[in-house]
């Protein structure tokens, strides 16, 4: 990878910290980032009418965290995405994801 791509690429994501029981994205929400977890972990889950959890997803190191259906279709969330430790993350908004994939397109 060219210190040009590299550069492009840090440009494209934000750094952030998310504290234990901080949240990624509050029901009612439109998703606005894609995350990669560095350090840490998060869970997705729904809250039933007794106030319940009903956990949808975990997300490790590593992985990938959003709820891609408010992120594509720009609409409110139906879930909570909290971080269930002190979480460190990458994040991409959706035009960063765009402006990603028009440059990967011509280059593949």
């Amino acid at each position: 990878m060219s210190s040009e791509d590299k550069e492009f690429i840090r440009e494209l994501f934000v750094y952030k910290k998310i504290g234990r029981k901080q949240f990624f994205l509050k029901q009612g929400e439109i998703c606005k980032y894609c995350g990669f977890i560095i350090k840490g972990s998060m869970k997705q889950y729904s809250e039933d009418d007794l106030g319940k959890e009903n956990v949808i997803n975990l997300y490790l190191e590593n992985w990938w965290v959003a709820d891609r259906e408010s992120l594509l279709g720009s609409k409110p969330t139906i879930y909570n995405i909290e971080a269930c430790e002190d979480t460190k993350i990458l994040m991409i908004s959706q035009e960063g994801i765009k402006e990603m994939t028009k440059v990967t397109a011509f280059t593949n």
